[in-house]
C-alpha cells in the first residue's frame, strides 16, 4: 500500500472515530430554586457548583440536565458531554441563569427531576445512579392550579411515583437559610436524610457548599439485569414454542405469565404497560383480536425471584379460533423505570373443550381399559390355574409334597408305590383319592370303605376338613387337605 493510501485510511478512521457514539456514563442534574428569594446569594452558587459540579464532575459520556423552578419547573439545559468542550458550554449556560418568577413548587420540580431520571434511563443512561443535586432556599409554595397547591411534603410523597424511594439513588438536597422544614422532611420522605445539607450560616455559604460536594462519592454502578416475561399458559396449558399446544376455545381465555428477576442485588418495580394478542389461523382466513385485559398497577418483584401475573384474553370473534394457527403475544413493560418490550409466537391448535378432553384422556383411558380387561381376565384365568395342595397327618411328622390339580384332575392317597401321597402304616394300596371337581371345588373319593370313616363332608370337600381312616390294625389315624397356593 503507498505512503497516501494510508494517510488516506487514517484520516477515514479518524473521521468515523469523530463520528462514533461516545459511550454513555451517569446523569447529572442540576436542580436549582430561581424564586426572587435566592438572588443575593445566587452569584455563590453559581460559582461553587461551577467549579466542584460542572468542572470536576462532568466527563466525557456523561449527561448534564439543569432543571430551574419556582412556581413551575424548566429545562434550561441537557446535553451529553461528547468533548471536553461541551464543559465550558454546560458552564456558559449556567452562567446566564438568573433568579426569577414567583413560588416554590417542590413538588413540580421534584416530578419533573425524576421524570428526567426516567427518560435519561431508557436513553441508556441506566449503568449508574444518576447524581441529582436539590437546592432550595424556601419552603414548599406553589402557586394557584398547581397539582402540589395545599398539599405538605407527606402529601406530596403519597404521590406513587414521587413516592416511589428506589428512584432517589445518588440524590442530595440542599437547604439554604433557617428554618427550612420542607426540605429536610422532603429529603427524609425520600430516604436521603444522609444525603442533606443544610446551610444557616449565609457567610459560611461558599465553604459549606464547597466542602459538601466535594466529599460525594462517585455514582453507584447499576446491576446490569432485567425482569422477563417466561412460562406462558393459556387456557390453563403451558405454551411451548417448540412444539404445537392445543387449547380450548372460550369465550374468555385466562392468561398466566412469570416475571422472572434477573438481578441478583436489587429488588424490581414492573409495571405492565400494554399487551397485544392475535391468532391468525394456518390457511390465513381468519384473524381474531385477543384483547388482552392485564394486571393494572406496581407488581413488586424481588431479587432471583418470580411473580406470577394473569390476564384474560377476550376473542373478538371466538368462532374462528378453530383449528391450527399462530399465536402472537406482545408486551410492552417498565421494569425499574426503563422500558423493555418482549413478543412470542406459538404454534397452537384451538378445539372445543370435548375435544381437547379425549385428546388428553383418549390414550390413558384406552390403556386404562385395557389394563382393567387384562386383569379381570388375569383373576379368571387365576382361578382355573393348577392349585397346589397338601397333606397333613395328625401326630405324623412327615412333611408331604405338593400336589398341583387341576380342574377335573385327582390325587389318590394309599401305599401304592405310584400314590402321589403316600400313607405310613398297615393301609390298602390305595384308600381314598381327592380330586378338583370345580375352579374352588372339591370332593374325597373313598377307595377302601373299611378304611375310610368319615362318611360326610367329602363331596363337597372342604379343605383343611378332618378325614378319620381307621388301618388294618385297628388304629385310628386323620388326616386333611390343605392348600398352599391357588384355591
Amino acid at each position: 500500500m503507498t505512503k497516501k493510501a494510508l494517510c488516506a485510511v487514517a484520516i477515514l478512521a479518524a473521521m468515523i472515530g469523530l463520528g462514533a457514539d461516545t459511550p454513555k456514563g451517569k446523569a447529572v442534574i442540576l436542580v436549582q430554586d430561581i424564586s426572587g428569594s435566592i438572588v443575593p446569594y445566587f452569584p455563590m452558587i453559581q460559582k461553587v457548583f461551577s467549579r466542584v459540579l460542572i468542572d470536576k464532575r462532568l466527563e466525557v459520556g456523561d449527561y448534564f440536565t439543569l432543571i430551574a423552578f419556582s412556581g413551575k419547573p424548566s429545562i434550561e439545559d441537557g446535553a451529553q458531554i461528547q468533548y471536553p468542550r461541551d464543559i465550558d458550554a454546560r458552564k456558559a449556560i449556567w452562567s446566564k441563569v438568573r433568579p426569577e418568577g414567583d413560588g416554590t413548587d417542590i413538588g413540580l420540580a421534584l416530578q419533573a427531576a425524576l421524570k428526567t431520571t426516567v427518560e435519561l434511563r431508557n436513553q441508556g443512561y441506566a449503568n449508574f445512579d444518576p447524581l441529582v443535586i436539590f437546592v432550595t432556599d424556601g419552603e414548599h409554595e406553589p402557586l394557584k392550579g398547581s397539582p402540589f397547591e395545599g398539599k405538605n411534603a407527606d402529601q406530596i410523597f403519597a404521590d406513587p411515583f414521587i413516592g416511589d424511594k428506589t428512584l432517589y439513588q445518588g440524590w442530595y438536597f440542599v437547604g439554604i437559610g433557617k428554618d427550612l422544614k420542607d426540605i429536610k422532611r422532603i429529603a427524609e420522605l425520600a430516604g436521603r436524610s444522609d444525603s442533606f445539607l443544610s446551610i444557616d450560616d449565609l457567610t459560611k455559604l461558599e465553604e459549606a457548599l464547597d466542602s459538601w460536594l466535594s466529599k460525594i462519592p462517585p455514582s453507584s454502578a447499576r446491576e446490569n439485569a432485567e425482569v422477563k416475561p417466561l412460562r406462558f399458559s393459556l387456557g390453563g396449558r403451558e405454551l411451548d414454542q417448540k412444539r404445537r399446544n392445543y387449547v380450548a376455545v372460550g369465550s374468555t381465555l385466562p392468561l398466566s405469565f412469570s416475571l422472572v428477576s434477573g438481578y441478583l442485588q436489587t429488588d424490581s418495580i414492573v409495571r405492565l404497560e400494554s399487551m397485544a394478542a392475535t391468532f391468525q389461523s394456518s390457511d390465513k382466513t381468519a384473524v381474531v383480536d385477543l384483547a388482552p385485559a392485564f394486571e393494572q398497577g406496581r407488581i413488586d418483584v424481588p431479587r432471583k425471584g418470580a411473580v406470577v401475573s394473569t390476564a384474560s384474553l377476550h376473542p373478538s370473534d371466538a368462532s374462528k379460533l378453530v383449528g391450527p394457527g399462530t399465536l402472537k403475544l406482545e408486551m410492552a413493560m417498565s421494569d425499574n423505570y426503563i422500558e423493555r418490550s418482549s413478543a412470542a409466537q406459538y404454534d397452537v391448535v384451538f378445539l372445543s373443550p370435548g375435544a381437547i378432553f379425549w385428546k388428553d384422556w383418549a390414550v390413558p383411558i384406552a390403556a386404562l381399559a385395557v389394563l382393567l380387561a387384562g386383569l379381570v381376565a388375569y383373576l379368571i384365568l387365576k382361578a382355573y390355574l393348577p392349585a397346589s395342595i397338601t397333606m397333613e397327618v395328625l401326630g405324623s411328622t412327615t412333611k408331604y409334597r405338593l400336589v398341583k390339580l387341576g380342574v377335573g384332575d385327582k390325587a389318590e392317597v394309599g401305599t401304592k408305590p405310584s400314590s402321589r401321597f403316600l400313607l405310613e402304616g398297615n393301609f390298602d394300596p390305595v384308600v381314598l383319592a381327592i380330586r378338583r371337581s370345580g375352579k374352588s371345588s372339591w370332593e374325597v373319593l373313598p377307595r377302601s370303605t373299611a378304611q375310610v370313616k368319615t362318611a360326610d363332608g367329602l363331596k363337597p370337600y372342604k379343605l383343611g376338613s378332618l378325614i378319620k381312616l381307621e388301618d388294618g390294625d385297628g388304629n385310628d389315624r386323620s388326616l386333611r387337605f390343605i392348600a398352599r397356593s391357588g384355591r
